[in-house]
């Protein structure tokens, strides 16, 4: 999709996903795509977040009666700044 031009690298997740999802920043720095896909988004695995999809547990996640964010409320540091594998974070690359 970004070698079509439909997306950029550097858009914000914010862009792609409902108005409703609250999207943690940190000191005005928001996720980008980038940051998901480099696993330096700021997110974690929350080991609370369970799927209602077992067969398909990340994009039971991300289903639109669900909250489609595996980042928690807050960021502990700048989206970018650090890597830090997050399967969920990547898995929302896949929608």
């Amino acid at each position: 999709m970004v070698q079509r031009g439909e997306m950029a690298l550097n858009d914000p997740v914010a862009k792609y996903l409902p108005k409703t999802v609250a999207v943690p920043q940190k000191d005005g720095k928001q996720i980008t795509l980038v940051d998901l896909a480099t696993h330096t988004s700021a997110g974690t695995d929350a080991d609370e977040l369970r799927s209602p999809e077992p067969k398909q547990p990340i994009r039971g996640l991300f289903a639109p009666t669900t909250v489609p964010i595996p980042f928690g409320s807050t960021l502990t540091r700048d989206p970018g700044s650090q890597y830090e594998y997050s399967n969920l974070a990547a898995g929302m690359l896949d929608f």
